[in-house]
């Protein structure tokens, strides 16, 4: 462990380590920021390199259960909270699949209307 984060004290056969409230809650939060950004720009990165549809569809829907089970056991979020997260996460992984974002890269002029 980090010993700026912690005061050890040595008790009998063990070592105990003690540490203020606040060092937890900031680790807690930082953690969960960059969870939650790690959700977000990993999900987009597969994404964008995955070409088949029922393996995009498969990734949308295994990062939204994890997003919400890191927003829900992280946060104090209430359930309605934890709901409405997810679905706005949810929806800009849509989005980005459904828009062509994913294939923009890769020659395509990323719309899905077909030349005139």
């Amino acid at each position: 462990m980090p010993g700026f984060c912690f005061r050890w004290t040595g008790q009998g056969d063990g070592i105990i380590a003690y540490t203020s409230e606040t060092k937890i809650a900031f680790a807690v939060s930082a953690l969960s920021v960059l969870l939650t950004a790690g959700f977000l720009i990993g999900a987009i990165i597969s994404l964008y390199k995955v070409n088949e549809a029922s393996a995009r569809l498969g990734m949308i829907g295994g990062f939204t259960v994890g997003f919400a089970i890191s927003v829900g056991l992280l946060t104090n979020a209430r359930r309605a909270e934890v709901f409405a997260a997810t679905a706005a996460y949810a929806a800009v992984l849509v989005v980005f699949v459904s828009g062509n974002l994913g294939n923009a890269g890769l020659g395509g002029s990323g719309t899905t209307n077909p030349p005139v």
